[in-house]
């Protein structure tokens, strides 16, 4: 079924893609990835996190992967940075695909709660999350012009800066509030 639900949508990723400016918060998924361990989004918080939806039946997802690595290099030094490919199929053929395809993000395996919490509604889906933890912005499908909004995309939300918190007024007793007996 999740097979065919993605497929329905694989015309969107044939053309380049689908842009959308959302603003809600990200989804706390936990995930297992191909090498065991599992993958918070919660570990990353305070991180801008690029997420990767794909799978290796689909055309466009393999052809998005050389432009998710090159962004993944562009800022491995980055401690503020991270990449998540999610492969929407089994263990076993997501870890197959990450050591063929020499992946060095996390990649970890998706479930069809994620894919619909992130509105997976076809793939590849690309999700860019800021240090907020609110989507800043989703493509679905895949062009080789996506790489220059991706990255124009993250340098806007690694430069982001919370505004210093001011702390609140003291309380006290003001001398108009004191009454005179």
């Amino acid at each position: 079924m999740r097979k065919l639900i993605l497929t329905i949508f694989f015309g969107l990723a044939l053309a380049g893609g689908v842009h959308a400016q959302t603003s809600a918060s990200a989804y706390q998924f936990s995930l297992t990835t191909v090498d065991g361990k599992t993958a918070r989004l919660e570990d990353f918080k305070g991180k801008v996190v690029f997420l990767d939806f794909w799978a290796g039946w689909c055309p466009p997802c393999r052809a998005s992967i050389p432009s998710v690595k090159k962004l993944y290099e562009k800022y491995a030094q980055n401690k503020d940075f991270a990449v998540i490919g999610i492969n929407m199929e089994n263990i076993d053929t997501a870890r197959k695909l990450s050591a063929e395809k020499n992946i060095k993000y996390i990649s970890a395996v998706g479930d069809d709660v994620t894919a619909r919490r992130y509105g997976v509604r076809g793939i590849p889906t690309f999700i860019m999350i800021d240090k907020r933890g609110e989507i800043s912005k989703r493509w679905v499908g895949f062009s080789e012009t996506l790489y220059d909004e991706w990255v124009t995309t993250a340098d806007e939300a690694l430069a982001y800066k919370p505004e210093p918190v001011k702390p609140a007024p003291k309380r006290g007793k003001s001398k108009s509030s004191s009454r005179k007996k």
